[in-house]
């Protein structure tokens, strides 16, 4: 069932089109996927984080925390961006597949880029590790927007 009146509508359609959002939404409009992916970005940097946090606080060494916190966030990631960011279709399992498969593949390639930026800044020069984490994070939100847009969903844009 589809909220609102055109074919493409979804429900943050519907919540911008509300009379208090109106004066907004023709650069909703414009920017949509850019919103909406710093708005899924948003929850899943917060998402990642707590789960870093939590992990580092019951004592899971720095590395293995943000190896977990990274699954926990790109397979939030994966099915948000996918569904409400780009609106990919699969079409087929192997076709969804393929697209979780290059997902964390370049998914992959940012947590070794952070793994390392933890060692050398927690590790080695001992900073503070949820400082570092916050940082890599942030760089992370950048490398994999464009990844996302231009190589993994790039059919529906």
């Amino acid at each position: 069932m589809r909220i609102g009146k055109e074919e493409d509508d979804d429900i943050f359609d519907f919540i911008m089109k509300r009379k208090y959002f109106r004066f907004v939404y023709p650069a909703y409009k414009k920017y949509k996927t850019e919103l909406l992916y710093l708005f899924f970005g948003g929850l899943t940097f917060v998402l990642v984080i707590v789960v870093y946090a939590m992990l580092e606080m019951a004592g899971v060494h720095v590395l293995s925390a943000n190896a977990a916190s990274w699954f926990v966030g790109v397979t939030f990631s994966f099915f948000t961006t996918r569904k409400w960011v780009f609106h990919a279709q699969a079409g087929s399992i192997k076709k969804l597949l393929g697209q979780m498969a290059a997902f964390y593949l370049a998914r992959t390639l940012t947590l070794i880029l952070q793994e390392s930026l933890l060692f050398l800044f927690v590790s080695l020069l001992a900073y503070h590790s949820l400082l570092v984490k916050i940082f890599t994070e942030t760089v992370n939100i950048v490398l994999n927007y464009l990844v996302s847009k231009f190589m993994i969903f790039k059919e529906r844009i």
